[in-house]
């Protein structure tokens, strides 16, 4: 594994760290029908 290559993956993971973070706050913060909302968004992103 070279050094781009492991940076690389690193910022995704950070990135990826981020984005779950933000995703929960809105969770938390979220009514229950924005929660449905982000729940199918997040069903139609994996599903791509």
């Amino acid at each position: 594994m070279t050094q781009q290559m492991q940076h690389r993956v690193a910022t995704r993971i950070v990135l990826g760290r981020n984005m779950i973070s933000l995703a929960t706050g809105y969770y938390a913060r979220g009514s229950a029908n924005e929660r449905t909302d982000m729940y199918r968004a997040a069903r139609n992103t994996l599903a791509d």
